[in-house]
């Protein structure tokens, strides 16, 4: 299968904040819209056995025999229109309990053309989702939590039928505990989560190429982070992630119990950065880190074609990347240049099959200009 797609997209998101205070109740409400669109164009050519129809020997090898017509699989575009309006009230009580509520209201619309068949659908969607959390904040420095969450998400692509993929959707409970001592930039906080999502696009066993919908994953891990001023102006953060997903619903009964593909279960990373506190060359900073991906699970394969009943597993291998950045703030304007894999590692960023892997990004190297008021 040989593939290629067009991918454009932008979003707009505006909030209007009050903030009043009443004695005992501290309160910020944030009322807020945004909308965003998103243009998919793919085309996928079918090039199964081809050895077989343009044989090679490969004792006496002609080359350049010419290829017989190609047999267009997919030729879509799709446009896909998001509008999300959003009320978050936060409550500070006593200064100590921070009550968060909120609730947002989505409307997707899908719009999918078929090339091929010269046909087009529509799919509509909405939903609402909420969101809870309360913190507690001790004299020490301490602020345990708890939180409750609810996500929606348009998914993008179609299935082997050329149907829209269906929205995601999510819950998370989560509850961890921060510590920050008085009058310090320092911090650590570690938390646990459950977070289960469904209608997540898997790779199709009988079509590849193509995505399924599985019924049901569920992750629960620990996030640790933290940041630590060492000296005045040297700043180093830190963070690692445990996160054994596994699915648990699937129309594919080998996948219940098992990693989703191009799904890391450790990720690490460590960052720090200077930044020159005062003098002439006040504002002036660098920054340099490492990221660590664990590896991830790609999918099973026969290792004799004669007993394609006796799978393995595979797994695409861990990779570490070096960061760096450099930055100036002058009053209120801050000049960034942002460099991603720094040394331009060749590594695979995950395996969505047997015979579908994708190479991660390359040197990445991003110039900004950010102004704020």
């Amino acid at each position: 299968m040989a593939a290629r797609g067009n991918d454009d997209s932008y979003a707009l998101d505006n909030q209007a904040q009050a903030h009043w205070d009443t004695g005992l109740f501290e309160q910020t409400a944030l009322l807020g819209l945004d909308y965003s669109s998103q243009t998919l164009s793919q085309q996928q050519v079918s090039i199964s056995n081809l050895a077989q129809r343009v044989p090679i020997d490969i004792f006496a090898p002609v080359y350049q025999q010419p290829l017989p017509a190609l047999t267009a699989a997919v030729d879509s575009g799709q446009k896909t229109h998001q509008l999300g309006v959003y009320l978050q009230d936060q409550i500070k009580i006593d200064g100590r309990w921070v009550v968060l509520l909120g609730g947002r209201e989505d409307w997707a619309r899908t719009t999918t053309h078929n090339r091929l068949s010269g046909g087009s659908t529509t799919q509509e969607d909405h939903k609402f989702s909420g969101r809870a959390g309360v913190v507690y904040l001790t004299d020490i420095g301490l602020a345990p939590y708890v939180s409750y969450s609810q996500s929606f998400l348009p998914s993008s692509g179609t299935n082997f039928s050329g149907a829209a993929l269906q929205p995601i959707t999510g819950a998370q409970y989560e509850a961890g505990v921060r510590y920050q001592p008085k009058n310090s930039n320092s911090y650590i906080s570690v938390s646990a989560y459950d977070i289960r999502e469904r209608n997540v696009a898997e790779t199709d066993p009988d079509h590849p190429g193509f995505s399924i919908q599985t019924g049901e994953i569920r992750s629960r891990g620990v996030e640790v982070e933290g940041s630590v001023e060492l000296i005045d102006g040297l700043n180093v953060r830190f963070a690692y992630t445990a996160d054994p997903v596994r699915t648990i619903e699937s129309v594919q009964p080998g996948a219940i119990g098992q990693r989703p593909t191009v799904t890391p279960e450790h990720m690490s990373s460590l960052w720090a950065n200077y930044e020159v506190p005062r003098g002439e060359l006040s504002g002036f900073g660098v920054g340099a880190g490492v990221r660590y991906v664990g590896n991830s699970y790609g999918g099973t394969y026969a290792p004799n074609p004669q007993t394609p009943r006796q799978v393995v597993p595979f797994y695409a291998p861990g990779f570490t990347l070096v960061d760096a950045a450099v930055h100036y703030d002058w009053q209120q304007v801050r000049f960034a240049v942002n460099a991603a894999n720094v040394f331009d590692r060749i590594y695979v960023a995950g395996c969505y099959s047997s015979t579908g892997c994708s190479y991660g990004d390359r040197r990445n190297i991003i110039g900004s200009v950010r102004y704020q008021w």
